[in-house]
């Protein structure tokens, strides 16, 4: 996870916008900072709510949702132990992928609420009998920090655009010119050969 931010929000009754807005605002930090600590106006911790760990696991089934709607096909989903809950499990079993989210130290087996306990404790023991090849399956999801710490090194972490599609378009323009860059240093250093002028490249 990303070293922990505090980010200063007036949350009195009469601050500028609305609740949504500000709601809206607390998603935006937790999706790109991964850990914070939320500080209102009158020193209010958020952090030490359950709301905010709430919010989080939450984050992990609207992330799966959309993508399967985007038309991903999805075999494994990586997550660290922030997004561990049962109802996170079923939402990738539903879309036939499988979750690897570390278990915690005081995990234990579940009974109490059908398909959920079933799917948690199966996958409990799997964490516990084969640790070795549940991690193999995890820490793939280390090629995509490392591709964010890549972007964000090179092409900074600020989006400078205003509207939420100019940011978007930011964003995948980022992306795109870190592929570049991926491809220019494997021509250079590895030498594999390209032709983006064929219509098979194409």
């Amino acid at each position: 996870m990303a070293a922990t931010r505090t980010i200063r929000q007036n949350c009195s009754p009469n601050a500028e916008g609305t609740q949504a807005r500000q709601a809206a605002f607390f998603v935006a930090a937790l999706c790109f900072s991964g850990g914070l600590a939320l500080t209102g106006k009158f020193g209010f911790d958020f952090t030490t709510h359950k709301w905010i760990a709430r919010l989080q696991i939450a984050l992990y089934a609207i992330g799966v949702e959309a993508a399967a709607q985007k038309g991903f096909t999805l075999k494994e989903v990586s997550a660290d132990k922030a997004y561990l809950s049962g109802e996170n499990l079923l939402t990738t079993l539903r879309h036939k992928a499988i979750p690897y989210i570390p278990f915690k130290i005081n995990s234990k087996a579940q009974s109490d609420y059908g398909p959920k306990s079933t799917l948690w404790t199966r996958m409990l023991d799997f964490y516990n009998d084969h640790r070795e090849e549940f991690l193999t399956h995890y820490h793939k999801r280390s090629n995509v920090e490392t591709t964010f710490h890549m972007i964000k090194a090179k092409f900074g972490q600020k989006l400078r655009s205003k509207t939420l599609t100019a940011q978007i378009n930011e964003a995948l323009c980022k992306v795109l010119c870190h592929n570049l860059c991926v491809v220019i240093q494997s021509v250079q250093e590895l030498g594999i050969e390209t032709d983006f002028s064929s219509e098979e490249a194409a």
